[in-house]
């Protein structure tokens, strides 16, 4: 580590930033930098904070609050009151990206965005980075010496070299004090420095697009469909983007079937794969499957305002699914009965 790096970790732990390392679940890439893809009031898709910091009072979720750009931003908050529970105020709290240093190791990156917020407490928001090393007991950290203090958006950038024994990384927004923080049009590039070799071009067979297309289809039938808490507990996003380079790399298309199997049977153990068109689904006799169907239901209402409301759940679909169900009812246009006294018989 260099002597600018040594420094600059010494003063960030005097600054303790609370994130954390999950190698498991670490993102293949950045994703959702510019908040777009998320439902307004959720957390931010791609963005997390830790258990600890949330039983803290802190609320990561997707605000429309006058964003720098587009229709949605970051915001990152914790009152007055809860802030006064907490013991260690010298401490700064983050909301953050959880990625694989994979691609980073050994390369200088540079991480950007634009920050704003209302602060209490002598607080303001600063940019990080955070390495995380193979041993799991040691980090490296870099803090952005410019912070945001006021209600007007500010870009704030901050570059790292990576260690080529990291294994994740954690970039993010640091809020100290009270108040609302405010991130957006986030940015990670890997700056171009001589030697760095780049990537080349991948020319795709026609087999090739086919066995993306087939990949494609049963990672989404089996993701969202089949019951299995191990299905829920998968990290969807790392086994697509796995999924997708390992099919590249079969040597034939003969190989398909047997690397599906094994690819989802983590997840899937039951399921069942073959070449062959099938004209029907073949299910056992009915006998056995008497009172029992079992599969995820997923339900969600969509809002023109900008608001979705999404739950998903195991269930047996022989089960009663409507709190009204065997109700029956005919609609009728009230104004013809307007002053008129109705009996219903049946």
């Amino acid at each position: 580590m260099s002597l600018r790096n040594k420094i600059l970790s010494y003063f960030t732990i005097a600054f303790t930033i609370i994130s954390v390392s999950f190698a498991e679940s670490a993102l293949l890439q950045p994703m959702n930098l510019n908040l777009e893809e998320s439902s307004v009031g959720a957390m931010p898709r791609g963005w997390e904070t830790t258990p600890k910091v949330k039983k803290a009072g802190y609320k990561l979720t997707t605000s429309t609050l006058a964003p720098f750009e587009g229709k949605k931003c970051l915001e990152f908050t914790i009152g007055k009151d809860e802030y006064e529970q907490i013991e260690d105020k010298a401490n700064y709290t983050s909301a953050f990206q959880n990625l694989d240093a994979s691609r980073y190791k050994g390369k200088k990156i540079i991480f950007s965005a634009y920050v704003k917020g209302l602060y209490f407490n002598d607080g303001n928001a600063k940019l990080y980075i955070r390495t995380f090393l193979k041993d799991a007991k040691t980090s490296e950290s870099e803090i952005s010496t410019d912070s945001s203090t006021l209600e007007e958006w500010k870009p704030i950038q901050i570059e790292a070299r990576i260690s080529e024994n990291a294994q994740t990384i954690n970039i993010g927004l640091a809020l100290k004090g009270s108040g609302f923080a405010y991130l957006d049009a986030a940015n990670i590039k890997i700056v171009d420095e001589s030697g760095i070799k780049r990537s080349k071009e991948i020319s795709l067979s026609d087999e090739n697009i086919s066995n993306i297309i087939t990949f494609a289809k049963t990672y989404s039938n089996l993701c969202f469909y089949y019951p299995s808490d191990e299905a829920e507990k998968s990290n969807q996003d790392y086994l697509l983007l796995k999924g997708v380079k390992s099919v590249l790399n079969l040597e034939n298309n003969s190989n398909l079937m047997n690397f599906l199997k094994d690819f989802f049977s983590d997840i899937a153990p039951l399921a069942k794969f073959s070449n062959e068109k099938l004209d029907k689904l073949n299910l056992p006799n009915d006998a056995s499957l008497n009172d029992i169907a079992i599969s995820w239901q997923h339900n969600t209402l969509f809002n023109p305002a900008g608001n979705s409301f999404f739950s998903s759940k195991i269930t047996n679909l022989y089960e009663s699914q409507h709190p009204q169900e065997g109700i029956t009812f005919h609609v009728m246009d009230a104004k013809l009965m307007a002053g008129k006294k109705l009996k219903l018989k049946f």
